[in-house]
């Protein structure tokens, strides 16, 4: 084939034909001669029968693992089928037990609620009466401290209208007191003679 091709190739100005006349008709010309052409032929026909079968192999391979996948399709979606038709089936099975599930603990919601109530009733009378106990718990402790709270202004109006102790100052002083303070007074002419005249009179 490269080599038909090579001789079939329409040669240019620049190929090595000589002057411009003899380069023309030898592009005019055809390379082959009849033998050659018919050789020729005889080869494209057998390359094309080649390829023909070629291409009809590959279209029956093609068209063999196209039906062997369909079988193969067919099966999946049959299984599909099935898969799809037990999900359904286990389903309805399921709702079937979500409405049973449902109803039970509607039941047992009914009945936790009557019974929260009741509790729910005794809890609120016994808070009454605990809240009955703290506020009379409450006022008794109220009165006690207004009790107390007088009594201590009583108290303190004692002390200030009460009259002073004058043996705490006396104590205080005595004990304070240092060994010879005033001595001189007491030693004093002035203290001697006044003393005198307070005796006397």
């Amino acid at each position: 084939m490269q080599q038909l091709e090579a001789r079939l190739k329409c040669p240019g100005w620049s190929d090595n034909f000589g002057p411009r006349r003899k380069a023309l008709v030898q592009s005019l010309t055809w390379p082959l001669k009849k033998g050659e052409t018919k050789k020729a032929i005889g080869r494209l026909a057998r390359y094309r029968d080649i390829l023909e079968s070629a291409v009809n192999m590959d279209t029956a391979k093609l068209t063999i693992a196209i039906h062997n996948l369909e079988l193969e399709t067919n099966g999946n979606v049959r299984k599909v089928k099935d898969n799809v038709r037990e999900v359904h089936v286990l389903g309805l099975k399921t709702n079937t037990n979500v409405l049973e599930v449902k109803d039970n603990v509607q039941s047992v919601h009914i009945l936790g609620f009557k019974d929260n109530v009741q509790e729910v009733h005794d809890l609120g009378l016994e808070t009454n009466t605990n809240m009955l106990e703290i506020k009379d718990s409450f006022r008794e402790v109220r009165d006690e401290a207004h009790l107390a709270k007088l009594e201590a202004e009583r108290n303190a109006l004692r002390r200030r209208l009460s009259a002073p102790d004058p043996s705490t100052n006396h104590d205080r002083a005595q004990r304070s007191r240092h060994s010879g303070t005033g001595s001189w007074l007491v030693t004093s002419d002035h203290f001697t003679r006044w003393e005198q005249q307070r005796a006397a009179i």
